[in-house]
């Protein structure tokens, strides 16, 4: 079988311009995954230079309120940190730890590190949210 022949010629213009777009192309890329990953970074991506699984102190400092996370978030944060631990263990050890109550709600123990986000229904215990405190707090308590 003959071989064919799979080149294009394009003008040397064209292949200049294409050329140009996929380097501007990628400049913008490698700019915007800089930019996400220093977002992360401030943003509790990891431990800081303390240990720590987030700085409240750079949310301050940019500006902004800290957020705060889910417990299927934090379980993932912690995890990133080296603790074996999922959403649902996570709340099951805030209940062991004295941190909330049956139905979920925070008691005075973990005072500024759980916001209650839903209370309690008919059916449904209460949705609590963990604050970064609360994050640097949990992840000293469990690496006891």
């Amino acid at each position: 079988m003959p071989a064919v022949d799979s080149t294009i010629t394009i003008p040397l213009k064209q292949y200049a311009q294409i050329n140009a777009r996929i380097t501007e192309l990628t400049i913008t890329s490698l700019v915007l995954v800089e930019l996400l990953c220093s977002t992360l970074a401030q943003d509790c991506g990891g431990a800081g230079e303390e240990g720590r699984v987030c700085d409240s102190e750079s949310s301050r400092q940019s500006g902004r309120e800290p957020e705060t996370y889910t417990l299927r978030e934090a379980a993932e944060l912690l995890q990133r940190n080296g603790l074996d631990i999922g959403q649902h263990r996570l709340k099951s050890r805030l209940y062991q730890l004295g941190w909330v109550d049956e139905r979920n709600v925070p008691t005075a123990a973990p005072l500024g590190a759980l916001v209650l986000a839903s209370p309690v229904r008919d059916n449904r215990d209460a949705v609590v949210r963990v604050t970064p405190e609360g994050l640097n707090r949990l992840r000293d308590a469990l690496m006891r």
